[in-house]
């Protein structure tokens, strides 16, 4: 059998319910900086052992106040953004052209194959980008020229936003209250 240590601590649970049928409960370890939740918005969780604040409830209120920071640790940017990516992607046309990279009947033949992509994965529309016999013209390391635009999911962002700040003003009552007394 393997040596091993086991720490044991106990844990703050907060059962916070709004809204009509809006539903988080926290769990938070003081004493190791852990954070979960659980929620119709999704499950979250992240560890700060070493959070540099007075207390942990102290630094969960702080980044509250950051939720790009926040969701940075609790999510990653996995929702694919069709309409900004296609957006995005007929900007860098325009700017081609006018920077003269590009001739004006290669800028409009690019700009109508962009327009013309279909709505799917980015993997799906990354390859119909790179189908274009135009596109593969102008840019032949197109996959490393257009970037698909990619966002936190709106459920975390949600989460972020509107679910955590709740949780903070929770925590900062119950800071004041243990002040007080």
């Amino acid at each position: 059998m393997s040596d091993y240590t086991v720490k044991k601590s106990v844990c703050e649970r907060y059962d916070l319910r709004f809204g009509d049928f809006g539903w988080a409960t926290f769990t938070i370890d003081e004493n190791g900086g852990l954070f979960n939740c659980q929620s119709d918005y999704g499950d979250y969780s992240y560890s700060w052992p070493r959070h540099g604040r007075k207390t942990f409830k102290h630094f969960l209120i702080e980044i509250t106040r950051d939720y790009h920071y926040l969701l940075n640790k609790i999510s990653d940017t996995t929702y694919f953004n069709f309409d900004k990516t296609i957006s995005e992607w007929k900007k860098l046309i325009i700017e081609w052209r006018k920077d003269n990279g590009i001739n004006k009947k290669q800028a409009r033949e690019a700009f109508d194959d962009i327009v013309n992509i279909d709505d799917g994965s980015a993997d799906y529309v990354y390859m119909q980008l790179t189908e274009s016999d135009m596109i593969r013209e102008i840019c032949p390391d197109a996959w490393e020229v257009f970037d698909c635009v990619k966002e936190f999911p709106a459920a975390a962002m949600a989460f972020a936003t509107e679910v955590m700040p709740m949780f903070s003003e929770i925590l900062k009552q119950e800071i004041e209250v243990e002040r007080a007394g």
